[in-house]
């Protein structure tokens, strides 16, 4: 055989298929066999994966799903059960002016930081041209050009259709299958959007998620259209997430948002300090964020806060504070939170309060200390997305550079015999279990004004394998929806591990296997005992045909299911 580039990449992956190899070591002592073999350098996981999919094509091998997680690029981004992908909105004016939040145009030469930023060393970037005049606005408020989400998104002239069809090629070239995927819409307060753009924008979501990630002209269609499609596409959207300020939640954009699809909520909080955020010009108060909790939990979205230490006139105590309350205080309780520590970045006021001095950021000492102790206090319901802002170091002029502060944090826990109880810290990702292990675990906190059931099936030391959050209404609610009157509210199932194809049944993985038919039948009997009548799940629109499948009807934009009319378990059987 003639040995060639492709013939050696070949033979790294028979090898390794036929020599059952499971871990990175193994498959990188063949790969270095097969290189000097073949006299040539070695090869990336991708020019791999794609030799990989060539052989599995011809039959050459069978599928294997290990020879295929072994090769994946970053693997972590589907480790929690799910692919996510982000989209950014097109930037717009803001009504507030908060001092720490960037509003980036582009400079006399027309040119974003992000071209500043890697132009000398990747040529000139193709950024459409009505973004490359002086003084254009580039970015969204709060974001800046050279983040990697928003770098992509300006690149896309800001288009949905073509973020998305990008993202998903991207992870699929990469290893990771994009069959179950949450869509979180980034870009500031969506509600400030005309309803015309918005319904417009997340119609052209849908249709790149049924397009199946192909970078063609969209079919068209209306938005209830692409939605049903999606319901059975090969891209499912199983959550969708949009971000809002805390004032902009009313009854009336709840029922806006369901319209859309909308399954999760991130607000904008950063403080409960009403004197912080009136002198930094945030125009919100805390019983705004009081306000839009109550009506997004009793609506049964899942709520995540956006917070942030470290602002003008705050202290470490008063961050520590704030944080265990926004943590147990039953007026808050969000699901998840993502922390972004204040940091000093061009194109805010706070540059210029900066350079002044003043206002002087937190030390990289102070700021960890506080973030550990941050960690420390977090119950296990709550999942801490983010620790810090995906900022380039380049582009913080003050403030922490380090991008790996939570490893740092977790090694430091490590070394203390201490551990994180967040969802995130928690999770089983790749690990491998005996099932005679796993127990069922049940813990209840009271919250704008009902009974919060965290469901979940674990491992002894806390490993988290599958969890589902139940929501018992307090007796004076008033329902927005019929479908949620007299009903427990499912607001979330999930199963963790390697995110699998929607039709995937066996493997390594924990999903598929049970443990999400088990925390329903468990959310059943305790919304029976409760003494109500139905569950109701608030769903994403790619995953209601699991729940008709397992006795769930559709009321609005809800599914329901009556109490003990088939008990799920007989519908499984």
């Amino acid at each position: 055989m003639k040995k060639t580039v492709h013939s050696a990449a070949s033979e790294i992956v028979l090898r390794a298929f036929h020599l059952k190899i499971e871990d990175k070591d193994s498959l990188t002592k063949v790969k270095n066999e097969v290189c000097k073999e073949f006299k040539i350098n070695t090869f990336s996981d991708m020019e791999l994966l794609s030799a990989y999919r060539t052989l599995e094509k011809e039959k050459r091998i069978k599928p294997s799903e290990c020879i295929k997680k072994l090769l994946q690029k970053r693997s972590i981004r589907t480790l929690s059960g799910i692919a996510p992908v982000s989209v950014l909105m097109p930037p717009a004016p803001c009504k507030s002016a908060c001092v720490y939040c960037p509003s980036e145009r582009a400079n006399s030469d027309g040119k974003t930081l992000f071209q500043i930023d890697t132009e000398k060393k990747y040529g000139r970037q193709n950024v459409p041209k009505k973004f490359q005049r002086p003084g254009a606005l580039v970015m969204p408020k709060s974001y800046i050009s050279s983040e990697p989400g928003a770098m992509r998104a300006l690149l896309a002239g800001f288009d949905p259709f073509v973020q998305i069809s990008r993202r998903l090629a991207s992870l699929e070239r990469t290893g990771h299958s994009a069959e179950k995927c949450e869509l979180i819409v980034q870009g500031g307060t969506f509600s400030d959007l005309p309803k015309r753009s918005r319904t417009h924008f997340i119609t052209r979501c849908y249709q790149a998620f049924n397009e199946g990630g192909e970078q063609k002209k969209p079919s068209r269609s209306t938005l209830l259209m692409a939605q049903k499609s999606n319901e059975v596409a090969r891209h499912r959207i199983i959550g969708l997430t949009l971000e809002t300020r805390p004032g902009s939640v009313t009854p009336e954009e709840i029922r806006e948002f369901r319209r859309l699809g909308c399954t999760r909520v991130e607000l904008g909080v950063q403080t409960l300090d009403d004197d912080i955020t009136k002198k930094t010009r945030r125009l919100q108060s805390r019983e705004e964020v009081v306000r839009a909790t109550r009506l997004l939990r009793q609506a049964g979205f899942k709520i995540c806060y956006h917070i942030m230490p470290g602002l003008p006139f705050s202290t470490p105590e008063k961050d520590l504070e704030t944080y265990h309350e926004i943590c147990n205080n039953p007026d808050f309780c969000p699901d998840l939170i993502k922390i972004y520590p204040c940091a000093v970045v061009p194109f805010s006021e706070l540059e210029k309060w900066y350079k002044t001095g003043k206002f002087q950021p937190y030390s990289d000492e102070v700021l960890f200390e506080l973030l550990w102790k941050m960690k420390k206090r977090t119950p296990p319901w709550i999942r801490i997305s983010r620790l810090v802002r995906d900022i380039p170091g380049t582009a913080i002029l003050g403030g922490s550079k380090k991008t790996n502060l939570r490893q740092l944090i977790q090694e430091k826990m490590h070394k203390k015999g201490e551990k994180c109880s967040c969802i995130r810290c928690r999770e089983i990702r790749d690990q491998i279990f005996d099932r005679k292990d796993v127990r069922f675990v049940e813990r209840i906190y009271e919250s704008a004004g009902g009974e919060e059931h965290f469901l979940s099936y674990e491992l002894p030391d806390g490993t988290l394998l599958a969890m589902l959050r139940l929501r018992i209404p307090g007796k004076n609610e008033k329902p927005l929806f019929l479908a949620l009157s007299q009903a427990g509210i499912i607001r979330e199932l999930h199963t963790f591990g390697h995110a699998l194809p929607v039709k995937m049944t066996k493997g390594q993985s924990v999903q598929h296997i049970g443990f999400g038919k088990q925390l329903l039948q468990d959310a059943e009997r305790i919304t029976s005992a409760k003494g109500l009548s139905k569950l109701t799940v608030i769903s994403g629109v790619g995953v209601k045909e699991f729940y008709r499948q397992i006795g769930f009807s559709d009321s609005g934009t809800y599914l329901v299911k009556k109490i003990n009319e088939q008990p799920i378990e007989k519908i499984y059987q």
